[in-house]
């Protein structure tokens, strides 16, 4: 599959080409930079294409998001930038079709462990009548803040797609997309 990376205004992807919209900037591997290799490395930039409704990259993005079925990868969709664009595309679209949201699911591991620590900072204040089944309390917490994560990206009209490694299981859901001959409808 080919890749096109777009990152300024007037690249267009070619038949049979992939675009990778870059919109907070590229740094190309083999090429020189130039102008059109800005990057958004400040929030002071980020607040300016931000508050620029006309910038190129609220422009593509807002297009997108309205006109086709967009994949995220590695995004934590907090971004407000996003979460305003995907709210106005979906009053523009209505309820036809949604994006796509690929997220790692919490790893048990790391709460027990955050868990565990503030019960020993707070042990004096538990009363030793109460047995706490950890385990159980973890996969309640965690089953409540993905439900939380889905019902909140199902209100910008996206679905999440939770992956347990991201290494593994990113290859095989593009390669699913890839078979099912879809790839066009993705940006």
């Amino acid at each position: 599959v080919k890749i096109k990376s777009i990152f300024h205004s007037g690249v267009k992807p070619k038949n049979g080409e992939i675009p990778i919209y870059h919109v907070h900037g590229f740094l190309p591997e083999n090429q020189k930079l130039n102008e059109n290799h800005s990057i958004t490395l400040s929030e002071s930039i980020y607040h300016q294409q931000y508050l620029d409704v006309y910038s190129w990259n609220n422009i593509v993005q807002l297009n997108k998001f309205t006109d086709k079925v967009c994949l995220f990868i590695g995004s934590s969709f907090t971004d407000p930038n996003i979460r305003r664009l995907m709210d106005i595309a979906k009053k523009q679209r209505g309820n036809i079709g949604k994006h796509y949201i690929i997220k790692r699911k919490i790893c048990i591991d790391d709460i027990e462990e955050k868990v565990i620590m503030e019960i020993e900072k707070n042990k004096d204040g538990l009363n030793n009548n109460y047995q706490i089944h950890l385990s159980d309390l973890i996969k309640k917490i965690i089953e409540m803040n993905e439900l939380l994560e889905e019902k909140d990206a199902n209100s910008f009209g996206a679905e999440i797609i939770w992956v347990d490694n991201y290494e593994n299981d990113i290859p095989k859901i593009l390669s699913s997309i890839q078979q099912q001959k879809t790839l066009n409808n993705f940006s």
